[in-house]
């Protein structure tokens, strides 16, 4: 108890301090938060800490010494009586090797033989022999030849020299010897022991010291005979060397109990042994204990004696520290509690009451705070007088700041008025900005469209016009040389029949006749006839191609053919598909599918399929430049056309070339207006986006392009067979 109770001071008052000066928050890195300490409490901690400390340091190092004093004690004692109890023991053994000898040289004499005298022998020295209960000699037969004072119940192999020998309620010793050391089989020497002869002498250590000590004899680890009542004879010992044991010295070491208990239980059920080998021959040895629970307990009475008067000495100084501290630490807080709120009292005028000590130092601090309060009462009758002017000037000021603040809020209401309009402004010519730009891209979209569809137009009228005076002579001439041809049947067949008539003319007419090749004029005419009726319908078929792909006699949506347009397109294309000196023609390979009439407004569909074919006359001959005629002819280029129907409604027109293709931005950018890769003079930049609004809006159908670099590109046209009825008017 007092122990624990000197513990708990001990940690609580270094517990204290540590927290009290260690400025543990600053080791860890953290701000410090420093907590006000009293002086009273300092005083005290550091006056009992100066007792305390010097106290349990002189009641550690007297119980360590006491302990080294133990440890120093013991195994003197143990050495002591082990000693002792050698001495006898091996006194007793010299005795027994001895008369063995004797014996053995008068068995020699009997020559093995069984003789009175060797009997008496044997009788007188069995009574010399301390301790000895019998004695006998054996021949080479293991017969008894000598014995005293009976045969013995079991004999012995002389081979072994000391055994143990076990019966019903009878343990012995029994210590055996060769007559013939040179020759083993010629008989033995054979001595039995009672083990209480060894009992008396360990008994002896007991008595030999006045520490409790207890002795026994060990054959390695079994006991032959033990002062201990929990060792029986032929038990195990159990209290060798171990891991757990401490080691005092080289022959002495403190065995420690095993087994989950705390340490000090361990101390107290401890004991000090002192193992000393006897016979390296028979493994014997002795061992001296002494158990630890009797010094532990005197070591434990002397702890708690100088526990006690720690106790004793930290209460006394514990009541003198505050005795003390609180002489000095009183009119400090006297002191401290007339000073607070020294300002308001002083303001206040209240009766001041300061303290007194017989302290010089305490004195002179009350005889400054005194000072210190008469100058602060003169210097706020001072600050009372100031601050009577300094109101007088601050109504006086505040009245000015008030008009004048009053006339700056009125001014900055204004501002934010007409910073408000001004955003309101602001915002509405952002607005028209972004419609005029609107309205500006829409303008030009639709002036561009206008343009272009007034170029149409007129070019449809030149064409249709061109067409229409073309197409009347065309048709007098096509349709007057078949009476020609007739006249000039009939006249052939006349001059046949005047040939026939008159086969021998005239010279004059033979001469004519010689002179214009009538033969080549017969086998040519008609030659000439049939060229010249080619060429008509050639001339026809080319008017017809121009007024279908104008149409300007049809501005209103109907059912035609796209193949026909298509084929118009192709035909007026057919001076830049041709072969020409350095190019080989361009191939057009055409995939038509079975298609129905598409209602649609023909003469703009027809644009869009100029604008995309001549794009794709121009892709291909992109690619063509800086190559011969000859590299060229292998892969001349083409042009594929595919057309079919897709559920019943749609149609849909693929033209796809084999070009230069273009990227993935210029792709994104196709059909938006005024964007073109063409140099400048050769593109507007309108095709495509016309011929998107042409499709999409006009139409109500779809209209997009698939191309990869130096892999050609295809534009797919899907067109709806029927428009709805409430279509776009053109």
């Amino acid at each position: 108890m007092v122990k624990q109770i000197c513990n708990g001071l001990f940690n609580a008052l270094v517990a204290d301090l540590i927290i009290t000066y260690v400025p543990l928050m600053r080791l860890l890195g953290k701000k410090d938060h420093l907590r006000p300490i009293s002086l009273q409490q300092s005083l005290s901690q550091i006056f009992v800490a100066f007792v305390f400390v010097p106290a349990m340091l002189f009641t550690i190092l007297s119980s360590h010494e006491a302990l080294r004093d133990i440890e120093v004690r013991v195994p003197a004692t143990l050495q002591a009586a082990a000693n002792q109890a050698v001495s006898e023991l091996g006194a007793w053994r010299q005795q027994q090797q001895a008369i063995m000898a004797e014996l053995a040289l008068l068995a020699r004499q009997a020559d093995g033989l069984a003789s009175e005298e060797l009997q008496q022998s044997t009788r007188l020295l069995q009574r010399k022999l301390n301790g000895s209960d019998r004695i006998y000699v054996t021949n080479a037969q293991n017969a008894v030849i000598a014995s005293s004072p009976s045969p013995p119940m079991r004999p012995l192999s002389a081979q072994e020299s000391l055994k143990l020998l076990e019966q019903p309620n009878d343990v012995r010793l029994v210590q055996s010897s060769p007559i013939h050391s040179a020759e083993p089989a010629t008989g033995e020497i054979v001595i039995e022991t009672q083990v209480d002869f060894i009992a008396n002498i360990l008994q002896g250590i007991q008595q030999s010291s006045a520490m409790t000590l207890q002795a026994a004899l060990l054959r390695g680890e079994q006991v032959i005979e033990a002062t201990r009542p929990d060792l029986e004879a032929m038990s195990i010992f159990g209290r060798q060397l171990t891991a757990d044991s401490r080691l005092l010295n080289s022959d002495v070491y403190q065995w420690l109990p095993s087994g989950d208990m705390p340490t000090f239980v361990k101390w107290r059920k401890s004991v000090y042994v002192r193992a000393v080998p006897l016979d390296p021959e028979a493994a014997w040895t002795l061992v001296v204990e002494a158990p630890a629970e009797p010094h532990f307990q005197a070591l434990q009475i002397f702890y708690i004696e100088r526990m006690g008067l720690t106790v004793v000495i930290v209460l006394g100084a514990i009541v003198l520290s505050y005795g003390l501290s609180n002489q000095l630490v009183k009119p400090i807080q006297r002191l401290a509690l007339v000073t607070t709120d020294l300002p308001n009292k002083l303001t206040e005028q209240e009766k001041i009451h300061w303290p007194k000590s017989k302290v010089l130092e305490m004195q002179a601090l009350i005889a400054n705070f005194k000072g210190m309060a008469q100058s602060l009462e003169q210097q706020f009758h001072h600050i009372r007088e100031t601050n009577a002017v300094l109101e007088e000037r601050v109504v006086e000021r505040t009245q000015v700041l008030v008009k004048t603040n009053q006339a700056l809020q009125a001014e900055v209401e204004e501002r934010q008025r007409i910073t408000e309009a001004l955003q309101r402004s602001e915002t509405d010519l952002r607005q028209q900005k972004i419609a005029l730009e609107t309205s500006m891209i829409d303008l030009q979209q639709a002036q561009t469209q206008l343009v272009q569809a007034e170029k149409m137009s007129s070019l449809g009228q030149l064409v249709a016009g061109i067409a229409h005076e073309i197409n009347n002579p065309v048709n007098f001439i096509h349709g007057n040389l078949s009476h020609v041809k007739n006249y000039t049947d009939d006249l052939l067949a006349l001059l046949a029949l005047y040939e026939d008539q008159i086969p021998e003319p005239s010279g004059d007419l033979l001469t004519v006749i010689e002179d214009m090749e009538l033969d080549f004029l017969k086998e040519d005419l008609p030659k000439i006839l049939s060229s010249m009726k080619l060429g008509t319908e050639r001339i026809r078929q080319i008017v017809l191609s121009l007024r279908n792909f104008s149409r300007t006699d049809e501005s209103s949506c109907k059912a035609v053919d796209l193949h026909e347009g298509l084929e118009s397109t192709l035909l007026i294309l057919q001076y830049r598909l041709k072969a020409k000196p350095e190019q080989p023609a361009i191939n057009v390979i055409k995939q038509y599918g079975d298609l129905p009439p598409v209602e649609c407004y023909p003469g703009q569909i027809n644009q869009v399929f100029m604008n995309i074919l001549s794009n794709a006359i121009d892709a291909i001959e992109e690619t063509r430049n800086d190559q011969t005629y000859a590299n060229l002819e292998p892969h001349p280029g083409a042009i594929t056309i595919a057309t079919q129907i897709e559920d019943s409604a749609w149609v849909t027109v693929r033209i796809m070339d084999d070009g230069s293709g273009m990227p993935a931005d210029v792709q994104k950018r196709i059909f938006e207006p005024f964007f073109t890769t063409k140099e400048i003079g050769k593109g507007t930049g309108m095709g495509m986006s016309i011929s998107y609004q042409i499709v999409t809006d006009q139409h109500q159908g779809q209209i997009s392009c698939n191309s990869l670099p130096d892999q050609g590109t295809e534009f797919v046209i899907r067109l709806p067979i029927r428009q709805p009825s409430s279509g776009p008017s053109v």
